[in-house]
């Protein structure tokens, strides 16, 4: 399989760099480390306002509507700047709830 980043993506992969390279210094990294929630709401609230967790979610169901392979990079950036919080340690079971949703997407189905 051959991927090739389109120009969108590496826009995307620029600007998750560049938001987590200001926010995710060493000293906050390692403050959230001995953090007992080990990250700040302000740091996640900053992530969705930038549509990061609504990344593959369908445009209809009000989501960025990107793809897996969207996410792969977004996943990269994050494990990049060590990002705190949740995100890479649960990227396993992010990917296994987005392909046991993916049924219930395609059908259309807003009972979710």
């Amino acid at each position: 399989m051959d991927f090739i980043i389109t120009k969108e993506q590496l826009r995307m992969q620029k600007a998750a760099r560049e938001m987590l390279k200001a926010k995710c210094t060493n000293e906050f990294v390692w403050e959230m480390e001995k953090d007992a929630k080990g990250c700040t709401p302000e740091f996640w609230r900053k992530m969705g306002e930038l549509d990061w967790m609504a990344l593959i979610i369908p445009e209809e169901y009000e989501g960025v509507g990107a793809g897996f392979f969207d996410l792969v990079l977004m996943m990269e950036e994050l494990g990049r700047a060590c990002a705190p919080g949740p995100t890479p340690s649960y990227s396993s079971g992010m990917i296994s709830a987005i392909q046991s949703s993916s049924p219930i997407l395609r059908q259309n189905s807003r009972g979710i």
